[in-house]
């Protein structure tokens, strides 16, 4: 029976419960007026039919009074459109009982009461709109689940009270709600630590403008923001961290002045970090690390005045890092911008940083000298700058940062001394000095009395380490290498042992083989430790590799190594590398990679002095033999007077690759004795296999550790490089 928009006025015969037949009942837009006959509704005697066909009632804009409880009993009922009335009353229970029921349209309809909880059951509602009532209660937290199809969700205007349910994205076909002007706690959505497997809908723009948190943090979330977010302008925090989103931020983020916190944290968002982002003057947190973001940090961020946690490590991001960002005196809580390709310098303007307790710009390209401005920033805890190309001496005025816990500069080129001061750094738990050029003594008080403390493996010319000195000694005819135990320095017996411990289950042709350990007392009653070794004739690979110039030679005695000879070498060192990492008892790590702890055997086959511990990750001997790779095959210390201004030897055989490859190697790589035609032949393929080889130590010392090759896949390459030499019989 259609009757919609009519004109009609007066009530609604009770007759109309006789038409048992009576499928669809569309009295919409009239001027019906007092209450709904409850015939239409009742059980119908038997012999006059009833409605129970009845799927479809549309009864919306008329001036209806009384209750909607009849339509509880129409078990066929599928869509109820009873908007814009005057009923009167609770809302009824009963609507649960209608297993057909899918749209529920009771809008601006003067109900009251509470929806019962079953009603939130029913899985077959694709629409429940009660917007503008007096409905009162809570929304049970899994809304999103027991309603899957749930397309419209229209609350709006009532007496909510409580969460917005957490679950609400896991109804896969939501795409319109409407939750504001209620009680709701509501200026909330959080949805995070569940494990949603979604798309964020386009339609969250449709959230109230009121809305202050948004958290959709740790869920499998996936695809882009919706461009629609920016219009949520009440927001005040936005959490979407540990998800698998992709595509960008989007531009128009600086709409939503009111932000406080923004985490993005270890997703796979790319492409530029919005310089709208300085617009943002409430921001206190930025949290945009673990991602894919490229290009340079936008200066635009030193407008956020109360930024007080700034976090971009790991990304792509290049470039200098703008002074306006280490400028930011807010910053009081983080500063990271760890493991990501940014060059230049360290700005001066760091300064400013006078409230910051961590501060990490670690495994990047930056170079210069440590600004001596660093010495104003006396809150620091943290203080990582490990991992660049940065030179010269630690600066005095970091003596001021004696608040310090945790200092870094490991792998740089730093020089000079290692700076007393440190020792009397009371709160300093991990001090790492280590692959530097440093001399001198190191201290042995503070920090220093405690070798699990602190690092300085790699820098060659500090002495007052764990061990005296090497000495050459003859025991019963055979002739040894002794490297005796420094006892003077705090903790050097507890070392010996576990060292001891270590080494005595370590077995490889490639390792120096350890004879036996010395524990006892000199002749002048003081205690005596040392490691005596097999002795190697052939001396160390430092000694092969850059001889000594003030050293009188005869020509027989110059030591040369071929390209064979050095191939040989490195194919030893990763076959040591790789039992150290791999195949031993207790995984080992070297730690202190270089040619000096090369030495060579009667046969010029290379092995490896022992491992020195196994805290530490394995990707740092891969970095450490890169660079050994590219020093044995192009004659270049890491530590030449030619690296400075930013270059290095990573860069310096990178630029070279592959085109001028005989013009950074060593000439008597390329000496022989063939005929002519056949020595253009050669040396063409000498050309491309050192290219591959240089290609690897390339990757091995890439800045980035996760771009480091793997062991196996460097030992697969290298004998693939060997095979084809002999292929041309090329030594």
């Amino acid at each position: 029976m259609d009757l919609q928009s009519r004109e009609l006025v007066g009530s609604i015969s009770p007759h109309l419960g006789n038409l048992s037949f009576l499928r669809e009942l569309l009295l919409q837009n009239n001027s019906f007026g007092n209450e709904i006959p409850p015939d239409i509704g009742r059980e119908v005697p038997v012999e006059l039919g009833s409605l129970s066909k009845l799927a479809i009632v549309n009864i919306e804009a008329n001036n209806l009074r009384g209750s909607i409880s009849p339509f509880t009993n129409l078990p066929s009922l599928r869509d109820l459109f009873l908007d814009r009335n005057y009923f009167d009353g609770s809302f009824p229970d009963g609507f649960d009982r209608l297993k057909n029921l899918q749209i529920l349209a009771l809008s601006v309809s003067r109900l009251s009461g509470v929806i019962l909880a079953s009603l939130f059951n029913h899985s077959s509602l694709t629409s429940f709109n009660v917007i503008v009532n007096q409905i009162q209660g809570s929304l049970p937290w899994d809304l999103g689940i027991t309603l899957p199809n749930l397309e419209l969700f229209g609350i709006a205007g009532n007496q909510f009270t409580g969460s917005i349910p957490v679950s609400i994205l896991n109804a896969s076909k939501f795409h319109e709600h409407e939750l504001d002007q209620n009680n709701l706690t509501g200026k909330y959505l959080n949805v995070g630590l569940n494990n949603f497997g979604c798309k964020i809908p386009e339609s969250i723009s449709n959230l109230s403008s009121n809305l202050k948190l948004l958290s959709l943090d740790n869920n499998q979330i996936f695809g882009s923001i919706p461009p629609g977010i920016v219009n949520l302008v009440g927001l005040q925090s936005l959490y979407m961290q540990v998800n698998q989103l992709t595509g960008t931020i989007p531009s128009g983020i600086g709409k939503l002045q009111n932000l406080h916190e923004l985490n993005l944290l270890n997703n796979s968002l790319s492409g530029n970090i919005p310089s709208s982002l300085g617009n943002l003057s409430l921001l206190s947190k930025l949290v945009l690390g673990l991602n894919n973001f490229l290009g340079n940090i936008p200066p635009s961020l030193g407008n956020c005045s109360n930024l007080q946690k700034l976090l971009l490590s790991q990304n792509n991001l290049n470039g200098s890092i703008p002074k306006q960002v280490v400028s930011i005196s807010s910053l009081s809580i983080y500063l990271d911008l760890s493991q990501n390709q940014l060059s230049g310098y360290l700005p001066m303007e760091v300064a400013k940083l006078i409230n910051l307790g961590y501060l990490d710009v670690s495994k990047n390209l930056l170079s210069g000298e440590i600004p001596s401005t660093l010495g104003s920033c006396t809150s620091l805890k943290t203080l990582r700058l490990g991992n660049n190309f940065f030179n010269g001496t630690i600066p005095s005025s970091l003596s001021f940062l004696r608040g310090l816990s945790e200092l870094d500069l490991a792998n740089n080129t730093l020089s000079g001394e290692i700076p007393v001061y440190l020792k009397s750094f009371i709160l300093l738990q991990n001090l790492n000095l280590s692959f530097n050029n440093f001399e001198g003594i190191v201290p042995t008080q503070g920090v220093f009395s405690n070798a699990s403390k602190i690092s300085v493996v790699g820098n060659s010319k500090l002495s007052g380490g764990g061990f005296r000195a090497v000495y050459k000694a003859v025991i019963d005819g055979r002739i040894f290498a002794v490297k005796v135990l420094n006892l003077l320095r705090h903790g050097a017996s507890k070392s010996f042992v576990s060292e001891c411990e270590a080494l005595r289950n370590i077995r490889h042709r490639n390792l120096v083989k350890l004879v036996i350990a010395c524990s006892t007392v000199d002749y002048q009653g003081h205690d005596f430790k040392a490691l005596i070794y097999e002795f190697l004739v052939n001396g160390s690979l430092e000694e092969w590799l850059h001889p000594n110039p003030n050293e009188d030679l005869s020509n027989e005695e110059i030591r040369k190594l071929n390209l064979f000879q050095r191939l040989n070498i490195v194919i030893n060192i990763v076959c040591a590398l790789n039992y150290l990492h791999n195949h031993g008892q207790t995984p080992t790590i070297h730690c202190d990679l270089k040619p000096s702890n090369i030495l060579l055997d009667k046969d010029m086959a290379g092995h490896v002095e022992y491992g020195m511990g196994s805290e530490v990750p394995a990707y740092g001997d891969i970095y450490s033999f890169g660079i050994l790779m590219l020093e044995m095959f192009t004659g270049k210390r890491p530590t030449d007077e030619i690296f400075k201004d930013g270059l290095s030897l990573h860069n310096f055989v990178k630029e070279a690759l592959p085109g001028s490859v005989s013009e950074i190697s060593g000439p008597i790589l390329f000496q022989t004795e063939r005929e002519e035609k056949e020595n253009i032949i050669r040396s063409e393929k000498i050309v491309e296999c050192l290219s591959l080889i240089l290609e690897i130590g390339v990757n091995c010392s890439s800045n980035l550790p996760r771009e480091r090759m793997e062991i196996n896949d460097v030992a697969s390459k290298l004998y693939f490089i060997k095979d084809t030499l002999l292929g041309f019989e090329i030594h």
